[in-house]
């Protein structure tokens, strides 16, 4: 390493760790049921005309912008945000001289490299970008980032900043009204709020109450070359216009209605008909407008209890799924992550075919919805595809262009992929 290089890494500043961000770091560890991999999201985009020289010079003004693509995690465990990293160049694989088939074989090397790769969480970067020339014009562009550094909401905020310096070099973006490291403080400090008790108290009561995760068909050994899969679907503007009605007449969110489907499929299928699901909800504290173009983590998490002995109707579920939210999320400064701890730590065993089933909407947030997906200005997309340690199910709903986006991404080792499509129909 150059001295620049190591002079640039040696100012930073530590924070401790959020709870979604310290589960997703220990959720890395091999020794951890469920883990050995990290929280990650990889996209693969075919891109035409595209200038490399202008994507990386407009990337790195991407890195300087935003500090948490400057962040490593510290070997104690702290989120360590470097004040400067080192111009990055994004490596090209220079294939135009390949045959066809040539081509897509070595495109599958580098995709199965980074498609479930787990990065070194205290070396910088925690992300890869990475392109690949096929013929004169065209390209393949491969982005791998690790959640630890940004969640959903956050990663559109930097494809449409880097839009904006990729098609204008000259475009002066307005500076970020804060910093994550803001955030970070601002949540350590809420933590010895009264506040903050309060909700730690709402929970330890309804500690013991809570039931496990779905109890699903067994699945001994993975099924697949790929640990994580995915089987995804679009719902047409006209049908999701008439379900979003639907909610109206009922008086539940479409997040709630989707939840309760959720819920209804999965108590078709677990032995048990009283189960919990995860939701991945936005930070409370998170949401001041200070940190509207803010890039980091501000992702929560909350247990969300679930009973369908009686099989209810989807309309009742609905309600009540909606009743359930209005209770429990303004005490979800109290994470899901620490609620589970709380069980574990109660003596509380699950049974062994728990599988852990998460939900994230980003239905109604105004920068991950919108008229197009965050790397369309790039090119067609080829795949896009997330994991996370000790998740068997991640349900995931987006709303662009008017259409109804979802998918489950599934652990291969933890439910079998005829299950899951049986399921998903």
């Amino acid at each position: 390493m150059s001295e620049k290089t190591r002079t640039n890494l040696d100012s930073f500043r530590e924070f401790p760790m959020t709870d979604i961000q310290s589960a997703y770091w220990v959720g890395r560890r091999a020794d951890i049921a469920m883990g050995g991999v990290s929280t990650h999201v990889y996209e693969e985009v075919h891109s035409t005309d595209l200038d490399p020289d202008r994507l990386e010079e407009s990337w790195n003004r991407i890195v300087q912008r935003h500090e948490m693509l400057r962040s490593v995690v510290s070997p104690e465990g702290l989120i360590r945000i470097h004040d400067e990293t080192p111009y990055y160049r994004i490596p090209q694989d220079d294939l135009r001289g390949l045959t066809r088939y040539e081509q897509e074989i070595r495109l599958r090397t580098i995709r199965t490299r980074h498609r479930e790769e787990v990065l070194p969480s205290d070396a910088w970067p925690l992300w890869r970008v990475r392109t690949a020339r096929l013929t004169g014009k065209t390209f393949r562009i491969f982005l791998s980032f690790d959640a630890i550094p940004c969640d959903a909401r956050s990663r559109s905020v930097i494809y449409e900043d880097w839009k904006r310096l990729y098609r204008d070099p000259d475009a002066d973006l307005e500076p970020p009204a804060a910093r994550f490291g803001d955030f970070l403080e601002d949540a350590s400090a809420h933590r010895e709020s009264e506040e903050y008790r309060r909700s730690q108290a709402f929970w330890r009561e309804r500690t013991l109450d809570i039931p496990p995760p779905p109890l699903l068909p067994p699945q001994s050994t993975g099924d697949s070359d790929q640990r994580f899969r995915r089987v995804e679907t679009t719902m047409a503007p006209d049908r999701w216009r008439d379900c979003r009605e639907r909610c109206e007449r009922w008086g539940a969110s479409p997040t709630a209605l989707l939840t309760a489907i959720f819920g209804k499929v999965l108590a078709d299928w677990s032995r048990d008909p009283r189960f919990h699901i995860v939701l991945t909800i936005f930070d409370r504290l998170g949401r001041d407008p200070r940190y509207s173009n803010v890039v980091g983590d501000f992702t929560s998490s909350l247990v969300l209890p679930m009973d369908c002995t009686k099989d209810p109707g989807i309309e009742a579920m609905a309600r009540q799924v909606g009743a359930d939210l209005r209770e429990l999320l303004p005490r979800s400064d109290y994470s899901g992550v620490r609620v589970l701890r709380d069980i574990a730590k109660a003596g509380v065993r699950f049974p062994r075919r728990a599988i852990p089933c998460v939900l994230t909407s980003t239905i109604g947030s105004d920068v991950i919805s919108g008229k197009e997906w965050r790397t369309d200005w790039m090119g067609d997309r080829v795949e896009l595809r997330s994991q996370t340690p000790q998740v068997g199910i991640d349900f995931q709903i987006f709303e662009v262009g008017g259409e109804l986006r979802y998918n489950w991404d599934y652990d291969t080792n933890l439910v079998s992929t005829t299950s899951v499509r049986d399921m998903f129909r």
